[in-house]
């Protein structure tokens, strides 16, 4: 495990000992959490010390950190069960910075996909996912039993995104609209949103930080069609209902991120051309090229955004708002845990 000082030199933290690819990674109270194929690893920031603290009983496919979690790290992982449903079955985890341990809270016999937590963060919701890209429910499932208290009744296909708050779902529609669920509100009744531009439908659908707004890239056609380009990034604001254009892009697709304050936004094309807005006015701060990558994520202060170049043993890191990129070493096998 390696340390990258900005504008110093990188230093060895910790010698990893073997569990198998490494799957996904966070920083948490001084730890650095790992997901592995064999199961959950902590390494503490202070001395490096490194421990197993669950064992997976099969081999995981694929893993990652639920967000959400209040004062804990909740993942899931999908492991080999050759009696399940296609094989696989979804795991459920937990781990608690008090008291420094980790537990499985949850096994369910086919593939879900852990969306977030409630506003409470005593429970979680799991959307079914199978070779149908539909959907028609929604688990919520408590964290501190495993038990499954409910299915709630949605419809939508492709993307369904939880609001940072855990209080609404945004899913997308074949027939050019989304809908959005209050997940606190009964009956559970979607505030359906034409869109603009019909024929068109949503695409990489995003939450601000404070759940306000909900950004996505508008396309022409139907969901299942391939345009050449799209009609510019767009949000819904979710108080007035009302859906207005962010910035003028023609690109179909690409990367969309937001930091942790919701005070920048970052769009990434398949051309290389990286651009940067202000969220509050919609001002272009910085325009980057060529930066075709695979990793983007924020410093904490909003100051800094770490891209990775893609297939290369590089990354670029960008001072916010000035847009100025620094290179530095970074492997291409290398998991980005987080910042400290």
């Amino acid at each position: 495990m390696i340390e990258q000082v900005i504008g110093g030199t990188s230093q060895r933290l910790a010698d990893l000992p073997d569990a198998g690819a490494i799957l996904d990674a966070t920083v948490l109270d001084g730890r650095v959490l790992i997901l592995r194929e064999q199961g959950l690893q902590r390494t503490m920031l202070a001395d490096g010390s490194t421990d197993l603290m669950v064992r997976f009983d099969g081999t995981a496919r694929s893993g990652f950190f639920v967000p959400g979690g209040r004062e804990m790290a909740v993942f899931q992982v999908t492991v080999d069960n050759p009696q399940a449903e296609f094989g696989l079955e979804t795991l459920v985890g937990l781990y608690r910075p008090a008291g420094d341990s980790a537990q499985v809270v949850l096994s369910l016999p086919q593939v879900e996909q852990a969306l977030g937590t409630t506003a409470d963060g005593q429970s979680l919701y799991l959307l079914p996912r199978g070779q149908d890209p539909s959907f028609g429910r929604l688990l919520l499932a408590s964290l501190e039993t495993g038990a499954v208290g409910a299915e709630l009744p949605i419809e939508g296909e492709v993307f369904a995104v939880l609001s940072p708050d855990g209080r609404y779902l945004a899913t997308t529609v074949p027939q050019g609209a989304l809908n959005l669920y209050d997940l606190v509100s009964q009956p559970l009744t979607p505030r359906v949103f034409a869109l603009p531009q019909s024929p068109s439908h949503a695409w990489g659908l995003l939450w601000s930080p404070d759940s306000r707004f909900l950004y996505f890239l508008l396309r022409p056609g139907g969901l299942y069609d391939e345009p050449a380009s799209s009609y510019g990034l767009w949000r819904l604001e979710v108080d007035s209902g009302a859906i207005s254009r962010f910035a003028a892009i023609s690109e179909p697709e690409g990367f969309l991120a937001i930091d942790h304050d919701g005070r920048w936004l970052v769009w990434g094309s398949q051309d290389g051309t990286v651009r940067v807005w202000e969220a509050q006015t919609g001002r272009q701060v910085a325009q980057m090229s060529p930066f075709r990558v695979d990793v983007k994520t924020f410093s904490p202060d909003g100051q800094w955004l770490l891209l990775r170049h893609v297939q290369e043993d590089r990354a670029a890191l960008v001072r916010l708002p000035e847009g100025t990129p620094e290179s530095l070493p970074l492997p291409s096998a290398a998991t980005v845990a987080g910042w400290r």
